[in-house]
């Protein structure tokens, strides 16, 4: 498990637990509240150099200002708070230049069936994150391309 092993490389044990969230910015708030170490799930669309929206981000702005938070201009940036951001993807497919940044690649794989046509034209569907389960819209996408010439990979 990646999470024990980075954070035991820090000088001290932490007397709590670390904020471990799934693109959640109130965990990452939380964290910081708490002077928690945190770790979060990334992507390049959260990065604010590719969107970022600092017109949205007045109520956050307020509130964090009321807690004596750092300011920001772009709510993204709250990403940055994180002292672990886990890529589940590859640098080829997410160029993110951050040290903080680990790819693992997929958490999982889809199922493919046996009997699929050798030859088929292949594409790769990226999602971020969502409501419904990367399992679910691999099996879908799957079963929507099973009939055709071309193969989800």
């Amino acid at each position: 498990m990646i999470f024990p092993l980075y954070f035991s490389t820090f000088s001290h044990v932490p007397k709590r637990p670390p904020c471990l969230t799934e693109f959640r910015i109130a965990a990452l708030v939380a964290a910081k509240l708490e002077n928690v170490k945190s770790m979060t799930d990334y992507s390049y669309p959260v990065q604010t150099s590719f969107a970022s929206s600092p017109e949205f981000s007045g109520g956050v702005k307020k509130v964090l200002k009321e807690y004596g938070l750092p300011e920001i201009n772009s709510v993204l940036e709250i990403f940055d708070w994180a002292e672990l951001k886990i890529v589940p993807s590859s640098y080829d497919l997410e160029p993110i230049n951050d040290s903080s940044a680990i790819f693992t690649g997929p958490f999982s794989k889809p199922c493919l069936k046996q009997t699929m046509p050798e030859k088929r034209k292949k594409i790769i569907a990226y999602f971020g994150t969502g409501t419904i389960s990367g399992k679910k819209v691999v099996e879908t996408l799957t079963e929507a391309f099973y009939y055709t010439d071309t193969e989800l990979c």
